[in-house]
């Protein structure tokens, strides 16, 4: 941390980066960036800067899908 990398739905590496004002959120509860954990699912809302990395704003922590 303060540096998270992803993968996203087309498999590609995103890097995120968090501040102290980046939300963390699983429904309403508060989380911290240490909470997350591998294998979860999020969704980040953010904008790019210069160097291609999201600056998080919010980050949803998604429940898992289901296993069929």
């Amino acid at each position: 941390l303060p540096t998270i990398i992803i993968e996203s739905k087309d498999s590609l590496e995103k890097i995120i980066l968090t501040t102290d004002t980046t939300s963390i959120k699983r429904f309403r509860e508060t989380l911290k960036a240490t909470d997350l954990k591998v294998d979860d699912m999020i969704t980040v809302i953010g904008k790019p800067n210069d160097a291609a990395q999201i600056e998080a704003k919010l980050i949803r922590l998604m429940p898992s899908p289901p296993t069929l």
